[in-house]
């Protein structure tokens, strides 16, 4: 857990709360990495919804230090700047990020962090021109064949905006793994699956009966007995009521003869 530092002038004296958007921007490149949490907080407290204003200003040719400052208090402001509620177009930003990382190139690859933030903005957000984005990035990694697993917030993206009613994306998320060639690549797209799996954000999730049909699958297919059982324990969750107590009965008898030590220990829990 990281501690919120107080931010501090160059005498050393606690910085008051900013008060206006320009002396957030002003303020911000001057403190240590540790207190920009704090000091972004203590603005949106402050201030009141300036998320239009502060959506407009990343649109705008301002210095690379107000850009970073502007995007850090965006990702930080969850409330106004994920799901449907991104106050603007979002387009400008997806020309943004591929201005930082084009659109042949994985994003994990990027030196820069700018690009990888605005990547991860970018993939909060819920609209028709970020699915594109995010299809987009898809498909040209199948065309490409990148040498590096397709990158999570890619990945993130697309399930943001996800349409469960739509079977071409139930069929293009499977793909991820199972049409996958590189075994490594097909491994680290299931691992990021599994990440989201439990950390979506703002409410927002893969329909459940999708997201057991992929973890069944990564439980069948994967060598890696840790995948295999952070799949298993998704499915066996109290939680999880789509996946039907026959379902979980079966492959709780399946486990418990498993040669590893974590399934049989799932198992054990179910039948006992």
């Amino acid at each position: 857990r990281v501690e919120l530092r107080t931010p501090r002038n160059k005498s050393g004296e606690a910085l008051p709360p900013p008060k206006t958007l320009e002396q957030f921007m002003e303020t911000m490149p001057t403190l240590s990495p540790l207190a920009w949490k704090k000091y972004t907080a203590d603005f949106l407290k402050s201030s009141g919804d300036n998320s239009e204003r502060i959506a407009e200003l990343l649109e705008k040719p301002i210095s690379e230090a107000s850009r970073k400052s502007i995007l850090y208090l965006m990702l930080v402001d969850s409330k106004h700047f994920s799901g449907e509620s991104y106050p603007r177009d979002p387009q400008p930003l997806i020309d943004e990020l591929n201005k930082y990382a084009p659109q042949n190139t994985p994003i994990d690859t990027q030196e820069k962090r700018f690009a990888r933030d605005l990547s991860k903005l970018i993939s909060r957000i819920r609209h028709p021109a970020v699915r594109e984005h995010a299809l987009r990035r898809i498909e040209l990694k199948k065309t490409l064949s990148y040498s590096s697993a397709i990158d999570l917030f890619t990945v993130y993206t697309f399930l943001m905006n996800y349409d469960e009613s739509n079977a071409e994306d139930e069929a293009l998320l499977m793909s991820l793994i199972k049409d996958e060639e590189d075994e490594f690549t097909a491994h680290s797209n299931g691992m990021d699956l599994i990440e989201l799996s439990r950390d979506f954000p703002d409410g927002t999730h893969v329909p459940e009966p999708l997201m057991n049909h992929l973890m069944l699958f990564i439980y069948e297919s994967t060598p890696c007995p840790n995948c295999k059982a952070r799949a298993a324990s998704y499915l066996m969750s109290e939680n999880n009521r789509s996946f039907s107590r026959e379902n979980k009965l079966e492959l709780a008898r399946e486990m418990i003869h498993d040669s590893v030590g974590t399934l049989r220990a799932i198992a054990g829990s179910f039948l006992s």
